[in-house]
């Protein structure tokens, strides 16, 4: 009976956890990881369609 215990207030534990957690991940998904490969994607965009050009014509 005790360990049954434990076991859900671990699993609350956890879950709060992730409740704090969210918001910040959210944060960072939205306003680091987003614009980082979207201007990744970008820079590889050409008039013609997709290619490495825009960097091949820098080097």
């Amino acid at each position: 009976m005790i360990c049954k215990k434990k076991k859900t207030l671990a699993a609350k534990l956890n879950r709060m956890g992730w409740l704090f957690i969210f918001p910040a991940a959210a944060f960072m998904i939205v306003y680091l990881i987003y614009p980082f490969f979207r201007s990744v994607f970008l820079s590889l965009q050409t008039k013609q369609g997709f290619g490495f050009g825009n960097y091949l014509r820098l080097f």
